[in-house]
């Protein structure tokens, strides 16, 4: 018989990188219903990035996290 193996969850579910905020610095982007913003946004911070201008910018890309990651990047000059 062989042992049975534990399941290892944590290799399974895949964490999202945390990105801090482009533009305020101190936040970090967190996702939305409909689209990528700081989470300091109640300290003023108005970062904020519709899924549906990802989705023209990566003209027809496959949205890979690089890719998403370098859009929010680029959308405040950074």
């Amino acid at each position: 018989m062989e042992e049975k193996k534990p399941a290892n969850f944590s290799s399974s579910k895949k964490t999202p990188p945390v990105i801090s905020c482009p533009l305020c610095k101190k936040g970090r982007i967190i996702r939305g219903k409909t689209a990528y913003g700081c989470s300091a946004y109640k300290e003023g911070c108005d970062f904020r990035y519709a899924f549906d201008t990802i989705r023209k910018k990566a003209n027809k890309k496959p949205l890979t996290v690089e890719l998403v990651t370098s859009l929010l990047k680029e959308s405040v000059g950074v």
